[in-house]
């Protein structure tokens, strides 16, 4: 499949170049890419460390089931440190 973009801004274009200079692709390819990760269909590879990346760890186990919804949880504020006596 072929597909022509237009009016691609200066700092995408840029951006994309420098990619594809610094991974040894094609400008065509790095853009591919990236358009698999920015629509979830992939996890880069600097977040397939799953030992430290929850979010990489969860889309590994159910993104063969189809993926999971995580609803956002309520966050209170900061609480103050402990104060140990010495």
């Amino acid at each position: 499949m072929t597909l022509t973009l237009v009016d691609i801004p200066l700092e995408l274009d840029t951006a994309l170049r420098q990619r594809a200079e610094q991974q040894h692709k094609p400008v065509d390819q790095v853009a591919v890419d990236a358009m698999k990760v920015g629509l979830g269909l992939i996890v880069p590879a600097s977040c397939n460390d799953n030992k430290s990346n929850l979010a990489a760890s969860i889309r590994a186990k159910f993104g063969p089931l189809g993926g999971v919804e995580l609803a956002d949880l309520p966050r209170g504020p900061i609480r103050e440190p402990v104060d140990f006596p010495e």
